[in-house]
């Protein structure tokens, strides 16, 4: 039989069709016939003959459609032997009726492939029949994300088997995720491309029904991962649905992966959207570490009972991962996808859940109505869009915006978090110092009235800063998230008169986000506004007032208000300890803030002190893992950087960056800040040629996670062309400098401490390379910058402009570093 996909339908029918004709004749006249009918394919007639052969011995089979078996003397194909072309080398698997074999085809070609063939005892006519049709409607697709159709036939013992390209080293999908540790957006990315390949079927009229792991599998090559969707033994074309394939009263599927029609005893309703269902399966899959159903729990079911078991919708990801909190399951369930159990849970809370019960709606007119409606969802939920399977409320399509403007989305989470924090760090205060009744009762009166605040100051946010953007508003849909900032700021006494707190509530959050955008003077305006409020209402000793009075000592220490930063991280530090006890984490952040300034200013033994408190203090309340702890100890390094303690700082980076691997991914952003921390050390320590690996190690994750024009991509590329200047390598670094810096004017203030590094790293860049001159609008940009900022006596102002009388020098400056602000990771 001649192989190829192209001609194996038509193959497959000439078989059986010559099949039918030589049964017909007298055993003697057979011979003559198969020579007449087909003269130049020999393998064919070898097919035909031994079909007939194996009829000879069990005419009966082919006769009753009821029938168990072929030949029951018949063995399981064995290694080394023959099937036709194909040559068996080994078994790969074992389905409900069939085996696979990894086979070689000695011609036409020599290749590898998959030989599938019935087992014994189930090759009925109705399963001849379920074979011939996968095999013709696969080879009406032509995708690279489903195995092709090569050739087929029927063994000596009358089994019929096909050939199909062998998928190397496929693994299935929820395997191949979790042995290497991806990530959730790895995992949506594979998914996405399964429902490609589906919906490349379904448009072709085929519908899988078996849609499970072991049918998805995944390989590795040189382009990367490629995804294979295998076994469409059981599917069936849309319209008409070929006659015979299952019988009424039989069940076809997986029921773990199995929708609720495709229990209907009386097989109604079977469309594409029965594919829909078990994509969503092996989606919760992917997500939640387990399948939306307990196998255990449906094997002994019947069809009524299976069907009723599968109406009812399974509990959501997020919470299937929290019913096992705690355990080990949920800790190496996390851990293959580099989070922490609580962040697990917090990731798949929302869309992803949200996602994952439209497309297990047990109501099929409620599921996605196509593969590729599923798949644009996902990718909605990838790039922070608004989803389907969301509901369109004020407060959801705000967060989504804000997660798109990446620059200011500090800003723009911070009014939940000021209120919530409040209402925890209040409610603890309360019930940990006496547990009365009174107190109990005030923590729930604040509790509402945290509430309220929360929903005051969202509806503001969607109308008056998020709703700006839209053209019937005012500011048009090209408007700058500076423009729709300041149309906020001016709004927001007149919005909230007569409510204070909320008012400032939402002034923290328009001045956190000025402060992302480098608009110090702005970010300090709204800052100290809030502050006042919330001292006028709840008095400056009130723990509410942390919420605005940090980010304001921040802000004034970025302006050069080295005094007033002090004093606001002084305050802010007696107050958190007092009201909320040493290991608070606003305690901590404040021992954090204050310890960074001194270091910044050179005050070192005073910010160890405080460094070391905040490291001691993260450990004993946060444990070794979070995110907190782990910037404490990032910070004291950058310490141990500053007093020239490299393989100190160095041992701390290497442990912090190895936990951040392991909790939260190698492509997490502080994963990579960790990468470019220790890179840095050892750009210090003269190993410019390992820093550079691991710089470009951070570059290119960066790139594919945050996205080109990303402030923590940005930094890392000029950190890189830093070093390829010390490698004496200018034309890689200079191209890197000048694309970081025209980004970073593009979505940054004019005065952002980004700017000032990228403008300090390209003076030193001219300057290495004998070009003094070229360094010089650089440096006086840089200092029209500082004198802004700090003015015209501050230290940092007065050595600028020393490098500016340098930049009429004449000879290389190895080794330059042109003064700069410098600022630490800040605490969450």
């Amino acid at each position: 039989m001649r192989s190829g996909g192209d001609h194996i339908g038509t193959s497959w029918d000439r078989m059986w069709d010559l099949f039918d004709a030589a049964r017909a004749r007298p055993p003697g006249s057979r011979p003559a016939f198969l020579e007449r009918a087909c003269p130049d394919d020999e393998a064919l007639r070898a097919e035909i003959v031994s079909l007939l052969e194996a009829d000879g011995r069990g005419a009966a089979v082919l006769d009753d459609p009821m029938s168990g078996a072929f030949a029951q003397d018949a063995e399981p194909a064995q290694v080394g032997e023959r099937i036709g072309a194909y040559v068996i080398h080994e078994a790969l698997g074992e389905g409900g009726f069939a085996v696979v074999y990894r086979a070689a085809q000695l011609a036409p070609v020599r290749r590898e492939v998959a030989l599938k063939i019935v087992k014994l005892g189930v090759d009925t006519r109705q399963v001849l029949a379920r074979f011939r049709a996968e095999q013709q409607t696969l080879a009406l697709m032509d995708h690279p994300g489903i195995a092709r159709v090569l050739d087929a036939g029927v063994t000596r013992s009358g089994r019929p088997f096909f050939v199909m390209d062998l998928v190397r080293g496929g693994t299935p999908i929820t395997r191949w995720c979790d042995q290497r540790r991806l990530t959730l957006r790895q995992r949506l990315e594979l998914l996405i491309e399964v429902c490609h390949a589906v919906q490349h079927a379904h448009h072709k009229g085929v519908i899988h029904r078996d849609l499970k792991p072991s049918n998805i599998l995944v390989t590795e090559g040189e382009g990367g991962s490629q995804v294979k969707v295998i076994d469409f033994g059981i599917a069936r074309a849309v319209e008409p649905a070929p006659a015979g394939l299952t019988r009424a009263g039989q069940v076809v599927g997986t029921p773990q992966w199995m929708s609720p029609e495709q229990a209907d005893p009386a097989g109604r309703g079977v469309d594409v959207r029965a594919d829909i269902w078990a994509l969503g399966a092996v989606l919760y899959e992917l997500l939640a570490a387990r399948p939306p159903r307990v196998a255990d729990a449906l094997a002994a079911l019947g069809p009524s009972a299976l069907k009723r078991a599968l109406e009812e919708p399974p509990i959501r990801p997020s919470a299937a991962v929290r019913e096992n909190l705690g355990t080990p399951a949920a800790r190496d369930a996390a851990v293959c996808r580099r989070l922490a159990p609580t962040s697990l849970i917090r990731a798949l809370r929302g869309d992803l859940d949200r996602i994952v019960g439209m497309a297990l709606d047990p109501d099929r007119e409620r599921r996605y109505e196509s593969a590729d409606a599923l798949s644009r969802d996902l990718r909605r939920a990838l790039d922070h869009q608004p989803v389907r399977a969301a509901p369109p409320g004020s407060l959801y399509r705000l967060g989504k915006l804000a997660r798109r403007h990446r620059v200011a989305v500090a800003g723009a989470g911070a009014v939940a978090l000021a209120l919530i924090g409040g209402f925890i760090m209040l409610v603890a205060g309360l019930l940990v110092a006496g547990g009365e009744r009174q107190r109990l009762q005030a923590a729930l009166d604040e509790a509402e009235r945290q509430r309220y605040s929360a929903d005051a100051v969202t509806a503001f946010l969607h109308q008056d800063v998020l709703g700006a953007a839209d053209p019937a508003r005012g500011l048009g849909a090209d408007a700058t998230m500076r423009e729709v900032l300041d149309r906020a700021a001016a709004r927001a006494g007149h919005r909230f008169a007569d409510q204070p707190l909320q008012e400032a509530a939402a002034r923290v959050s328009i001045g956190v986000t000025y402060r992302s955008l480098g608009d110090y003077d702005r970010a300090y305006e709204q800052l100290a506004v809030a502050l006042r409020l919330q001292e006028m209402t709840r008095g400056a000793d009130d723990p509410v007032t942390l919420n605005a009075r940090m980010p304001l000592a921040w802000v004034s220490w970025y302006r050069g208000e080295y005094e007033r930063a002090e004093r606001l991280w002084r305050r802010s530090l007696d107050l958190a300890e007092r009201r909320l006890g040493p290991n608070h984490p606003d305690t901590l952040h404040a021992l954090g803030g204050l310890a960074a300034l001194y270091n910044y200013q050179r005050r070192y033994a005073e910010a160890r002190t405080l460094h070391e408190r905040a490291v001691r203090g993260s450990l004993a309340a946060l444990g070794p893992d979070h995110p907190d702890t782990l910037t404490a100890r990032n910070n004291l390094a950058w310490l141990d950087e500053q007093v020239g303690r490299l393989a100190e700082a160095e041992r701390i980076h290497r442990d912090v960056l190895e936990i951040r691997r392991r909790v939260f991914g190698a492509d997490h952003p502080d994963t990579l800040v960790s990468l470019t921390a220790l890179a840095r050390c050892r750009r210090g320590a003269a190993a410019p040629a390992e820093a550079a690996t691991l710089l470009e190690e951070a570059l290119a994750t960066s790139r594919g996670v945050l996205g080109a024009d990303h402030p923590t991509t940005l930094g890392t590329a000029v950190e890189l062309a830093a070093t390829y200047d010390q490698l004496n390598r200018p034309t890689d670094a200079a191209p890197l400098l000048h694309d970081a810096l025209e980004q970073q004017r593009q979505s940054l203030g004019p005065h952002h401490r980004d700017i000032q590094r990228t403008l300090g790293a390209l003076a030193i860049h001219h300057m290495t390379n004998g070009n003094p001159t070229a360094a010089r609008p650089y440096v006086e940009e840089l200092l029209r910058i500082h004198q802004a900022l700090h003015g015209a006596t501050h230290p940092l102002t007065r050595n600028t402009r020393r490098w500016l009388e340098r930049c009429g020098a004449q000879q290389p400056v190895r080794g330059a570093r042109v003064p700069q602000d410098h600022d630490p990771r800040e605490p969450a």
